[in-house]
């Protein structure tokens, strides 16, 4: 009892040791053996969840199935007895990804509902276990229904607490969570907006002794750096930051989800490390995820995430500081995940492609190895071919490849790869892009190599085409932006190209309009700004 107010590690210790003594002296027979079960079930999943020990999980989910079997249907003790069950599979799934065990636990559940009709005093949590359940099944199959389905339960959860109820706070961060799923699956902003501001009230309503608090506090975090990704805004990434740093400040070093934490709390410094290029960001970033590494190995369904995000970091440092060896480090781990990741079964396998040819590319900017960047363009070429529109690394592998394919024309002056890179921009430029970001970029990369391949055969709809790519991406830059320069002086140029092969004096005033531009929102010192006033000159 004192647990329930204390969440103290002595105190739990002692629950497990004092049930596990009661329940060795009590046999199947018992009429207080499933009650037994139940609660040192409960204490050794409690335990596990704080000090990430594996064989708790396995030991209560061994008690409970074998308490199943000989607990009686109309027993008065079966219904808790399925509940805990159920999450007990459920906490395994998250540590394995064994997807039978996510079958196993919301059969379970559904039995445990049905002995928990409405009215009973634990029908509303049986609800919220439900939904969660299949809001996982949801996330690794992607079935509409199983979205309906979690949705509903949620709702219903929802209907039956109130603001002052521990479960409220609970519910509300697994309909956010349900609703991140959504967005990932489809794009929609809304989904992921109102994700976020559910977590916002689901915080109000938790105190700083609830048990779902680092959770909340994580998936708030993450949410909203994903937000960040997605329109830019510094404020989302500052308090992402803020509150990853919360969460981690209150865990144990040995909390089951603490590895989540220290991964998401990487990303957001690379993110910051990003914008402003703050040394401290990145060194920190890969002390975090080195540790998130060290607390989720090989065989935890998670590691192939955490491993990219370090391979990435490597990548970034060895850009920031030119150190070789990070680069080797980043080639030599991506190979080695490229193993362990079939290429039929595995959803990480095309990004480890992408990660392994990105090093590969970057190895070849540095030392000339022509072998690292034909790998690079191969291994980018079989990441195209195994992502179909709509999985998340299908623009990656597509504008990867074209931008390998542009290097390649650009150093060795192969015609063939030009086109060829112009047919991947192409074809991801034509798709729907929710993240604004990435549709801009898109636009101004296949103008880049519009313009480029009008220098090299002088055909004039290469360069109407990189015009219109180039206009169409301006507006969606800040005029303040760095790439809004890039875009007004190359805009400029192929505008003046234009004038030049068609005399006409429309395109001359708008080149110079954006030669103009280029002086405005140049800062003093910029290296481009003599480049502006000698072409505006001329």
């Amino acid at each position: 009892m004192r647990l329930q107010h204390s969440n103290s590690i002595a105190d739990l210790e002692q629950a497990v040791h004092y049930w596990s003594i009661v329940l060795e002296s009590s046999t199947p027979g018992s009429p207080h053996y499933v009650p037994l079960v139940v609660n040192l079930g409960g204490m050794l999943r409690r335990r596990f969840e704080c000090h990430g020990k594996f064989e708790d999980i396995e030991q209560a989910i061994m008690m409970y199935s074998a308490a199943t079997s000989s607990c009686p249907p109309d027993s008065p003790y079966r219904h808790n007895l399925l509940n805990n069950y159920a999450l007990a599979v459920f906490s395994r799934f998250e540590q394995t990804g064994d997807p039978q065990d996510l079958d196993l636990s919301i059969q379970t559940h559904q039995e445990c509902l049905s002995l928990r009709p409405p009215g009973h005093l634990s029908h509303c949590s049986t609800l919220s276990n439900l939904a969660v359940a299949i809001c996982a099944r949801y996330r690794h199959r992607g079935n509409m229904d199983d979205f309906t389905s979690a949705m509903a339960y949620h709702s219903r959860a929802l209907e039956l607490s109130s603001p002052e109820s521990p479960s409220y706070p609970t519910i509300l961060m697994n309909m956010g969570l349900l609703l991140r799923y959504s967005f990932q699956c489809n794009g929609d902003l809304q989904n992921l907006n109102t994700a976020i501001n559910l977590y916002r009230v689901a915080l109000t309503t938790c105190p700083d002794n609830h048990p779902i608090r680092f959770s909340l506090l994580t998936n708030y975090a993450g949410d909203l750096n994903v937000r960040f990704t997605q329109n830019g805004d510094i404020n989302d990434l500052e308090y992402s930051i803020e509150l990853y740093t919360n969460s981690l400040a209150n865990q144990s070093s040995t909390h089951a989800h603490r590895f989540s934490s220290l991964h998401g709390l990487a990303i957001a410094l690379m993110s910051r490390f990003k914008v402003y290029g703050v040394p401290e960001d990145l060194d920190l970033a890969i002390t975090h995820i080195t540790s998130s590494m060290a607390l989720c190995g090989p065989s935890h369904p998670e590691h192939m995430p955490v491993l990219m995000v370090w391979i990435n970091c490597l990548i970034m440092r060895y850009k920031t500081r030119g150190d070789i060896a990070d680069l080797d480090d980043a080639v030599e781990h991506s190979e080695a995940a490229i193993c362990v990741c079939p290429r039929e079964s595995h959803q990480a396998f095309p990004r480890v492609l992408i990660q392994l040819a990105s090093a590969l590319q970057a190895r070849f900017e540095q030392g000339g190895n022509a072998d690292d960047l034909n790998c690079a363009v191969n291994h980018y070429r079989t990441a195209c071919e195994v992502c179909p529109p709509g999985q998340d690394d299908h623009y990656a592998a597509f504008s990867g490849l074209g931008n390998a394919l542009l290097l390649r024309y650009q150093i060795f002056g192969p015609l063939d790869d030009l086109d060829e890179c112009l047919v991947h921009l192409a074809h991801v430029a034509a798709r729907d892009h929710p993240n604004q970001s990435e549709g801009r970029h898109i636009l101004t990369f296949l103008a880049t190599v519009l313009s480029a391949r009008y220098n090299e055969r002088e055909d004039i709809n290469d360069l109407q085409e990189s015009i219109k790519a180039f206009e169409t991406a301006l507006p969606m830059f800040a005029s303040n932006h760095p790439q809004a320069l890039h875009l007004h002086r190359n805009l400029a140029r192929s505008l003046q190209k234009m004038y030049v092969k068609r005399q006409t004096i429309e395109d001359l005033n708008a080149a110079i309009a954006h030669f103009e531009a280029c002086l405005t929102i140049s800062p003093e010192g910029h290296p481009d700004l003599p480049l502006a006033l000698i072409f505006l000159a001329s």
